[in-house]
């Protein structure tokens, strides 16, 4: 009969994720001491071995609680950051296309005035050519904040679909996860009688 109620707890221990054991915990208990009426002393080290490995998977789902807590903010705020540049390179981006217009009707003009005013054509020709570099460096500039604009829009996407996990709390689960499962198999092996 205890060897009946061993498996059985294991089967349940086994199939049961880790973060649901506490659900089971007071079924557990009554399993084990049921087994223990059952089986006396020979089945008292199992109860200390299943605490253990109840008390190991609270810690793993406690410290993956806060690790995906901690992912959590850590995307917020890069999510925050990054939406607040992405508004900035928009109103540049705006600023720069009403200069850029502002720009191209000054040209305009000046290239009428050029026309009318043959004998300032030095004067005008000078004035075109500055106005001319200043229209092409605020269209790289246009062009660049687009760019960025593309870039940073890219890592919004990118970050809404994988949020950061810092290197050292993936190999923490990992390790806690791998021991949760080597205290498993622990408990499927552990022998009552000898």
């Amino acid at each position: 009969m205890v060897e009946i109620m061993r498996d059985g707890l294991f089967q349940q221990l086994s199939t049961t994720s880790f973060d649901g054991l506490h659900f089971i915990k007071e079924e557990v208990n009554d399993i084990l001491q049921a087994i223990n009426q059952d089986g006396g002393n020979a089945v008292t080290s199992v109860h200390g071995r299943v605490n253990d490995f109840l008390g190991n998977a609270n810690q793993y789902v406690e410290e993956t609680q806060l690790s995906t807590q901690k992912m959590k903010e850590l995307f917020d705020q890069q999510i925050s950051g990054t939406n607040q540049r992405l508004q900035d390179m928009r109103v540049r981006e705006s600023q720069h296309a009403i200069h850029a217009r502002d720009l191209e009707v000054k040209l305009t003009e000046l290239g009428e005035k050029e026309d009318n005013l043959k004998k300032q054509l030095d004067e005008i020709a000078n004035q075109k050519e500055e106005i001319g570099l200043l229209l092409q460096e605020d269209e790289k500039q246009l062009l660049d904040t687009q760019s960025a604009i593309s870039r940073i829009e890219n890592e919004v996407s990118i970050l809404e679909s994988n949020p950061p996990l810092s290197k050292d709390d993936l190999a923490h689960q990992t390790n806690l996860k791998k021991e949760l499962e080597t205290n498993l198999q622990d408990l499927k092996n552990f022998k009552f009688f000898p």
